[in-house]
């Protein structure tokens, strides 16, 4: 279920420009399909992170002004905006 979940996720994060999300999820996804509960331990609270600074920036975008937008919020973390 977690790896299932994880792939979901992490296919809806692409497509809507969460690169980072998506990269935390397929992380997940790895470590779920091998059994490894300790690597998905390990990184949850980073993907949780990761997944509310993904939902803010959304919401952002949804309320921006006509014209502006906070698509490059997005981004992978230190990647160039």
């Amino acid at each position: 279920a977690l790896r299932q979940a994880m792939h979901t996720l992490k296919s809806s994060s692409a497509s809507v420009g969460g690169a980072a999300l998506a990269a935390r999820c397929a992380a997940l996804e790895a470590a779920a399909r091998a059994g490894d509960l300790e690597a998905v331990r390990a990184q949850w609270a980073a993907l949780a992170s990761e997944y509310e600074r993904t939902r803010a920036a959304l919401q952002r975008l949804q309320v921006a002004p006509a014209g502006e937008t906070a698509a490059d919020e997005c981004a992978p973390t230190g990647a160039p905006r």
